[in-house]
C-alpha cells in the first residue's frame, strides 16, 4: 500500500494517477513472483518515456515490496495492508498519551512492550483466519 502511494509522488501528470495506481495493484495481485516481476518490467518500460522518474523510482524499489510473494496467497492479503500495524500504534498513542511523562526511557519501553505482549496475546487466542496459515510457516 505504501509504495502504491510513495509511486504517485513521481507521477508528474494528474491523468495518470488513477492508471498508475491501477498498474501497481495488477502487479501486487499476480498470483506469482515471476508473473509480478515480469509485470513489473512491463511497467517500468511503459512508463520510461513518459514518466521516467517513475519507471526508474519502480525499477528500485518494487522488487523490495514483492517479498510478499514468498508468503502462501491466504497470508498476502494481511500482510500487503498495515491494519494491524496501524492497530498497534493507535494502542501505544493512547496509552502513552495517558500518561503525561515518563520517568525515563526504561518506564516507556516497559510499557509499549507490555501493550505489544498483550495484542500478541490476543491474536493467539482469537484465533483469525490468518493465524493457522502463518503457524505453518
Amino acid at each position: 500500500m505504501h509504495l502504491q502511494r510513495k509511486a504517485q509522488a513521481y507521477v508528474t501528470k494528474q491523468s495518470l494517477k488513477a492508471e498508475v495506481a491501477a498498474d501497481l495493484r495488477s502487479v501486487f495481485n499476480s498470483s506469482s513472483h515471476g508473473e509480478a516481476l515480469t509485470r513489473l518490467s512491463e511497467l517500468a518500460e511503459k512508463y520510461a518515456t513518459s514518466q521516467p522518474r517513475l519507471a526508474s523510482w519502480m525499477e528500485e524499489n518494487m522488487p523490495k515490496g514483492l517479498t510478499v510473494f514468498a508468503f502462501p496467497a491466504t497470508v498476502r492479503q494481511y500482510l500487503r495492508i498495515n491494519n494491524m500495524e496501524e492497530n498497534i500504534n493507535k494502542q501505544i498513542k493512547t496509552q502513552t498519551r495517558l500518561i503525561a511523562s515518563f520517568p525515563n526511557t526504561a518506564s516507556l519501553i516497559r510499557l509499549v512492550s507490555a501493550i505489544c505482549a498483550e495484542v500478541s496475546d490476543e491474536w493467539e487466542t482469537q484465533h483469525h483466519l490468518y493465524m493457522t496459515t502463518i503457524s505453518r510457516l
